[in-house]
């Protein structure tokens, strides 16, 4: 369904889904081009209910090349850009993505009401890694639980781009170029 759309505006999507892989679940996220699948990637950092369901990657993250540069992506947790056994060590050999090994990094979140906005690890990824960070946060309620949004670009300069202080539609479409 996203061939179409990316294909018309010579875009890449990046969009999260449930994998089925090799028998094992995952919380994964495709990247789509012009020419269809390029590639899914699996979330490595589970929490919470992700325990219940989903197997982490033990895969490396992808570097896509689009026309708008290295694009990379990261779900929910492993915005901290390291294994989890790792967090509190900064140790370069543990990082998914190193200092400027991405011209881009698309961020797919469902960040809690208990959150800042934008939090505070969104943009120490952006600083961490010098590129430009695209930030999709869940919007809406499920069960008990309300979902905010706040989806956003954080720029390599830590300049931060938003609607307002918050997105709360369920859809957003945007046309920055970001140098």
């Amino acid at each position: 369904a996203f061939v179409p759309i990316a294909k018309k505006f010579n875009v890449h999507i990046i969009f999260g889904f449930v994998e089925l892989k090799e028998g094992k679940l995952y919380n994964s996220a495709a990247i789509v081009g012009p020419r269809g699948l390029v590639t899914t990637c699996q979330k490595h950092n589970l929490w919470g209910s992700d325990y219940m369901w989903a197997s982490p990657a033990e895969n490396l993250m992808p570097v896509v090349v689009t026309r708008a540069g290295r694009l990379g992506v990261l779900i929910c947790r492993d915005a901290m850009n390291n294994y989890r056994d790792t967090y509190k060590f900064y140790q370069e050999n543990n990082r998914y993505y190193k200092h400027g090994s991405v011209d881009t990094l698309a961020l797919l979140t469902n960040w809690g009401p208990d959150y800042g906005f934008p939090d505070s690890s969104w943009v120490e990824l952006s600083e961490e890694i010098g590129a430009n960070v695209i930030v999709s946060n869940r919007v809406g309620k499920e069960r008990d639980m309300e979902y905010k949004g706040g989806s956003c670009i954080i720029d390599r300069k830590l300049k931060i781009w938003s609607h307002g202080s918050n997105f709360n539609d369920s859809a957003v479409v945007g046309g920055y170029v970001l140098l």
